[in-house]
């Protein structure tokens, strides 16, 4: 009978720390695990045991599946021709928009009319091309539409009917593909990079334990440095990353302190005098002009800065 080894329990063992990657935010999880990877890649002393070398494969594995989710996940594959096709659009309004004003000043009365009252529509509108993309996507659909109804008569005095047309169709394409992209892709991607987190956790922890016991079953010395470096990538997260993300929680807090801006002694400032900025007049509740949250296409938020 082979009698089992056992370890004195007062033996000093150095280990790797607890660090509570789920509240790490897409992009810093995905760098962590990267770190480790790499990192383990080079301990040539480790990887040479069985047990190591799969468990740093495993690793490895892990996350190149969570890249590929999360560049997925903060470039959804309808960006690009979203982008093309806003740019073409806003070019068409802008047409649209000079050749109306250019009417203004016709010699001949009832068409500077038509091009008074197509101008002053497009006043009432405000459509501004910098604007939040469904909101200004919503807005033209509302003027093409009034321009094929109750001003299709001035547009056709003025012939402009081509640039309402192109128009149309332009706008046509980019709200379908603004529907597609909400419908079709972010629960998938979203669910999808949750699954890689998950996995690349699994992988890592499996690979904590393997080096924290690879002292006490095999060699001190040479898990030594990984250990040692590991901690140090742990100490710097749970203070450069984890303790950033809960004071910036904090801050935001009117309970704790220094989170309202305030201080609750002040008194409130008697005004100036100047008269605040006007707030946007609301909308015809017809024409939709409010509501959506998604930036124009180039200033998107990274959604990977979003903790799935």
């Amino acid at each position: 009978m082979v009698k089992q080894k056992i370890i004195s329990s007062t033996v000093n063992v150095a280990e790797i720390d607890n660090l509570d990657v789920n509240h790490l935010n897409n992009g810093a999880h995905y760098q962590f695990i990267k770190d480790v990877s790499t990192r383990i890649a080079t301990e040539t002393a480790l990887v040479t045991n069985p047990v190591v070398k799969a468990a740093a494969e495993r690793l490895a594995n892990a996350l190149k599946e969570e890249d590929r989710c999360l560049v997925l996940s903060q470039k959804n594959l309808s960006t690009d021709d979203i982008r093309e096709l806003d740019i073409e659009r806003d070019k068409l309004f802008a047409g649209y928009r000079s050749a109306v004003k250019g009417f203004l000043r016709m010699p001949v009365a009832d068409v500077a009319q038509a091009a008074k009252e197509l101008a002053q529509h497009l006043k009432d509108y405000s459509i501004n091309p910098q604007m939040q993309l469904e909101r200004e996507t919503a807005l033209i659909a509302n003027l093409i539409d009034d321009c094929e109804t109750k001003f299709a008569a001035q547009v056709a005095r003025l012939g402009i009917q081509p640039y309402v047309a192109a128009l149309k169709t332009a706008n046509t394409k980019l709200e379908s593909l603004i529907h597609s992209r909400t419908d079709s892709d972010s629960t998938r991607i979203l669910g999808a990079l949750r699954i890689a987190r998950r996995e690349s956790d699994s992988a890592y922890f499996y690979l904590i334990k393997v080096a924290n016991a690879f002292p006490i079953f095999v060699n001190q010395s040479d898990a030594a440095a990984f250990i040692d470096y590991m901690n140090e990538l742990i100490k710097r997260y749970k203070e450069q990353v984890l303790t950033a993300r809960k004071k910036k929680s904090d801050g935001n807090d009117p309970k704790k302190p220094g989170g309202g801006g305030k201080k609750p002694s002040d008194p409130k400032k008697p005004s100036d005098g100047k008269k605040p900025d006007d707030p946007k007049k609301p909308n015809d509740p017809k024409k939709p002009g409010g509501g959506g949250d998604t930036p124009k296409p180039g200033r998107e938020e990274d959604p990977g800065e979003d903790q799935v």
